[in-house]
């Protein structure tokens, strides 16, 4: 299944399944200078219901949190260079993100690395023609879907704040 995202931010945006119905709000709101934690609220016709909460500390102090239906699923990297980072899903298998040239990749962590998520962050249409930033999940996925989404917005986030902070270096 493809789930499109109307903006490419991981911080504010709608997931939208194909048929441009939304499927998962993300929001986060900003008071001055602070933070506060992500929240992804899945919509299921009229009823907007909390899903989520993913919470990455600003500067040194504090431990990142991915939170699904009550239930810590946070993501912890393999080293210290590494940007893959593994987490156990509700179904408890291991899986694990890998970034590859500024795509995410969720694959199983058995092994096999068999893929069951991929990013493709899009394109404006300079050079190809314009895609929307995509999430794609893969039928061997669907049974963990608000994992996947809310851990894919953890490592969204995790990606665009290590960008900014080589930009500012």
């Amino acid at each position: 299944m493809d789930l499109r995202l109307i903006d490419e931010s991981a911080r504010n945006t709608v997931i939208i399944l194909p048929d441009s119905s939304p499927l998962y709000q993300v929001e986060t709101r900003t008071r001055w200078l602070s933070v506060e934690p992500t929240s992804i609220k899945k919509i299921d016709g009229a009823q907007n219901m909390d899903m989520a909460v993913v919470q990455i500390p600003m500067g040194l102090g504090g431990d990142p949190l991915v939170s699904v239906w009550g239930r810590n699923i946070t993501p912890v990297r393999q080293g210290l260079i590494s940007t893959s980072e593994i987490f156990t899903a509700s179904d408890g298998k291991s899986y694990k993100w890998k970034v590859e040239m500024g795509d995410l990749y969720l694959n199983v962590n058995d092994g096999s690395h068999t893929t069951i998520a991929a990013y493709d962050p899009g394109s404006l249409g300079f050079f190809s023609k314009m895609r929307a930033p995509t999430l794609t999940v893969t039928s061997q996925g669907m049974h963990i879907g608000d994992d996947i989404v809310a851990t894919f917005i953890y490592m969204l986030q995790q990606q665009q704040r290590r960008r900014r902070r080589r930009n500012r270096a």
